[in-house]
């Protein structure tokens, strides 16, 4: 495709939304993809067909939708809070394992969050610590120390969601 970057990376460098390799996503289209999540196109609209015809855009953005979700999530958490509990104690495991600290090393952390913090009193904006290659990821396994975390916006974290390619780095 003329005029789409050929990696995600020349993607974001040139601010581009879509960005085409010519590699069959996991359904098998051969389509360009979105820059924010490495998403295929095609699978994203046939998503949006499918919702569309089951009324999933019924409401949406409706107080009384809203107010429904809130409630399934809260009864979804009542319902679950073991498991969050479990998730919550694993991440620190992992954190634990992952940490190669020395006192320097550990003062520089705790400097780094408490950027963080600033930042997010200062702008309103909330800002998080970031692992750029991740904890806990099926191909790599990144570690707690200074080098490999960033200080990023808590939406931006949140986009990235466990994600680590190659290409980005």
């Amino acid at each position: 495709m003329e005029g789409i970057p050929k990696t995600r990376k020349e993607a974001i460098a040139s601010g581009s939304d879509y960005y085409f390799t010519n590699v069959p996503c996991s359904r098998g289209h051969i389509a360009p993809r979105f820059t924010s999540n490495k998403n295929c196109c095609d699978c994203i609209n046939e998503r949006n067909r499918e919702r569309t015809i089951k009324g999933y855009w019924k409401g949406y953005g409706n107080l009384e939708y809203k107010r429904k979700k809130r409630e399934a999530a809260s009864k979804h958490y009542q319902k679950h809070k073991h498991l969050y509990r479990d998730n919550n104690r694993i991440r620190r495991k992992r954190l634990l394992l992952a940490s190669v600290f020395t006192e320097e090393g550990e003062r520089r952390m705790k400097l780094k969050y408490l950027e963080a913090q600033r930042l997010t009193l200062e702008t309103g904006v909330e800002y998080v610590v970031d692992h750029i290659v991740p904890l806990a990821h099926k191909l790599v396994c990144g570690l707690h120390n200074d080098a490999n975390t960033q200080i990023v916006t808590a939406e931006e974290n949140a986009r990235k969601h466990n994600s680590f390619s190659i290409e980005d780095n």
